[in-house]
């Protein structure tokens, strides 16, 4: 019986709030006569789909097996197998082989991800423009292409963009063991790390989320492929450090330079206007556009929450608004004749 990885294509998806998460979509072909392939997974994961991509898009049954451990090796059903094509010769030197595309996607609940705090400048840097420093780890050979999307409003940090990312490659030993699940890997305790070079990243925005696509240097590819041959069993590590964006971290902090000071003020100016008995600055006009502008900007901030974006500190607005309603209608108030003969009064 025989399996044979020969291509797979990883799309990593970032969640960062409410907590963190890591959408994985992992596209592999594979040469086999066998109807069950172990997939080992981390434990923390949920959502598991898989989808026979050139078998009518069919869903493959799986079933989790027991094994003591952090994994529990997961048994795909490819049964039956015919419905695949047969694996091309020209590719294949074991004869009698079905070609499958396997789609395999699922959720970690637990991934490397921690938000980036060195130091007190950077805790302060945190409050209006946060970064993420988070840690991708890939078990076995893959194509030379990664895909890295980001959430809304996200986006990897470097001048230029997206080129604060490293990506290295481990060797790993392996152990052959008579148990069904196949093949059992073994890190080591300190494996020696390879430093892999990539090409200039290619950028896309889908629905306001960046996508990075990074193609591994073709001589670095070349090594890894040689170091493979020697040794079956590869860890790729991807490292990146991503940050807000600027347009969102201004949304977030306009709120708190531009409409708290703002109501505050004419808070303030009515009070003393009542204490002093003095005119009151603030007209119906400016309270008309004062108004305007508040509703556009909290249409603007509702669409881009509604759109997926995170917004530091939104939980903080719905006060500013209120406050600054009332601070509004007050001012209406204050330039009614009526309102102006009973503050005489006082």
């Amino acid at each position: 019986m025989t399996t044979i990885i020969k291509q797979t294509w990883w799309h990593i998806e970032e969640i960062y709030f409410p907590s963190y998460a890591r959408k994985i979509r992992h596209i592999m072909d594979i040469f086999t006569d066998q109807t069950e392939i172990p997939l080992e997974l981390d434990d923390d994961f949920v959502g598991l789909k898989v989808i026979a991509r050139n078998s009518l898009n069919r869903e493959i049954a799986f079933l989790e097996s027991n094994n003591e451990g952090k994994t529990s090796p997961i048994i795909l059903n490819l049964d039956p197998l015919n419905m695949f094509p047969d694996a091309p010769k020209s590719l294949s030197k074991v004869p009698n082989l079905k070609h499958a595309k396997l789609e395999i996607e699922y959720i970690l609940t637990n991934p490397k991800i921690k938000n980036l705090k060195n130091n007190l400048i950077d805790n302060i840097k945190d409050k209006i423009t946060p970064k993420m420093e988070a840690t991708i780890e890939i078990v076995g050979l893959i194509q030379p292409e990664i895909y890295v999307t980001l959430p809304p409003g996200w986006r990897i940090s470097g001048k230029p963009e997206g080129h604060a990312v490293g990506v290295r490659y481990f060797n790993q030993n392996t152990e052959e063991t008579e148990r069904d699940e196949g093949i059992k890997i073994v890190k080591r305790e300190n494996p020696q790390p390879h430093v892999i070079k990539l090409e200039e990243p290619f950028i896309k925005q889908t629905d306001g989320k960046r996508t990075y696509n990074y193609l591994i240097h073709h001589d670095s590819y070349s090594e890894i492929i040689e170091n493979a041959k020697n040794n079956r069993h590869v860890r790729f590590e991807v490292t990146y450090v991503s940050q807000m964006s600027r347009m969102v971290a201004g949304v977030s902090i306009v709120p708190f330079v531009v409409f708290l000071p703002l109501s505050a003020l004419i808070l303030f100016s009515g009070l003393w206007s009542i204490i002093q008995k003095s005119p009151f600055v603030f007209d119906s006009n400016f309270g008309i556009g004062y108004l305007i502008i508040l509703l556009s900007f909290s249409y603007f901030y509702n669409n881009l929450i509604k759109e997926g974006y995170y917004i530091p500190h939104k939980n903080w607005y719905i006060y500013i608004f209120i406050l600054s309603i009332i601070i509004i209608f007050s001012i209406f108030l204050k330039n009614m004749p009526l309102f102006r003969i009973l503050i005489g009064y006082f």
